[in-house]
């Protein structure tokens, strides 16, 4: 028989139309405190089209695609890690679009790496920031 625990915390399905529908609203929320435009935000999430960043900017419940979820899924881990190391979104948004010349940004800024489009570079500066925090 199943304990109490096991039956209340289920494994969260990230495949879900709900999941989806959370993900896109806490990306919409970073893009506003990252005061990223809708270019930016088509090629963060993947290069979609406009007529499908306009469908989800109405944040819909709508079961996205792997690809689209991992891409959501590092976007929060960055924005996260640096509201702790820089204690505001207001100097994360700013810092994103510093030149950088440490790390993997070959002197541009973290922005214009992650406007690359590859999920990659997503990971790359997530754990970059992951690197930093526990440094």
């Amino acid at each position: 028989m199943a304990s109490l625990l096991e039956r209340t915390h289920a494994p969260l399905n990230l495949s879900t139309p709900e999941a989806g529908r959370v993900a896109l609203q806490g990306f919409f929320g970073i893009a506003s405190d990252w005061q990223l435009n809708a270019h930016e935000q088509r090629v963060l999430l993947g290069g979609i089209a406009r007529n499908t960043l306009t469908k989800y900017r109405q944040v819909p419940a709508l079961k996205l695609n792997r690809d689209l979820m991992e891409r959501i899924s590092f976007i929060i881990g960055i924005h996260q890690n640096l509201l702790l190391l820089l204690g505001s979104a207001e100097r994360a948004g700013s810092w994103l679009r510093e030149v950088q010349r440490g790390g993997p940004f070959h002197e541009r800024s973290v922005l214009d790496y992650m406007l690359t489009g590859s999920l990659v570079r997503l990971a790359e500066v997530r754990a970059y920031l992951d690197a930093w925090r526990s440094a």
